[in-house]
């Protein structure tokens, strides 16, 4: 898939509250706005057309189409939509960062790998709040492991999707 076909489905399903996606934000916006103080949340988020700048205390990115930002922690940012029209819009989508979804791929994809333990080592819980140490557990019992189904994969989705 392309960036002008990921444009298109950004374009096609901005208008909509709910995707139907749990975890998966897209954005358009035409207009440029002012610096504005937030908490950034874990994200992965991709720019597809337009620019958006982000200010971390003395740093500042520019989020320009081809360009993802990762924020792996709650972090304080002003951020602004610095090019933005109605002809040419900012386009952009995000993945929201949870970890219990990727401690559960990590110990999946862990079981194909040689010398890699596939599940939680004794007195690892993974919960789909946060991954905490447990008290001491008699040798050989594992914790349980909570494991959330999986979102069909979220442009798929989109594609099938009429609008």
């Amino acid at each position: 898939m392309g960036i002008e076909e990921i444009r298109r489905l950004i374009t096609t399903h901005a208008h909509k509250e709910d995707l139907g996606l749990p975890g998966v934000l897209i954005n358009k916006i035409t207009d440029p706005t002012r610096p504005t103080p937030a908490i950034a949340e874990p994200i992965l988020a991709f720019s597809m057309q337009g620019a958006k700048r982000i200010a971390l205390a003395d740093s500042v990115y520019d989020q320009v189409p081809g360009t993802f930002l990762t924020v792996a922690v709650d972090l304080p940012i002003t951020g602004h939509y610095v090019q933005a029209s109605r002809a040419e819009p900012y386009l952009g989508f995000a993945l929201e960062l949870r970890s219990w979804s990727i401690a559960e791929l990590l110990i999946e994809a862990a079981s194909s790998l040689p010398g890699i333990q596939a599940s939680p080592p004794p007195g690892i819980s993974i919960d789909p709040g946060r991954a905490s140490r447990t008290p001491d557990r008699p040798p050989g019992q594992q914790p349980d492991v909570h494991r959330p189904s999986h979102p069909a994969p979220a442009f798929q989705r989109l594609r099938t999707d009429p609008g």
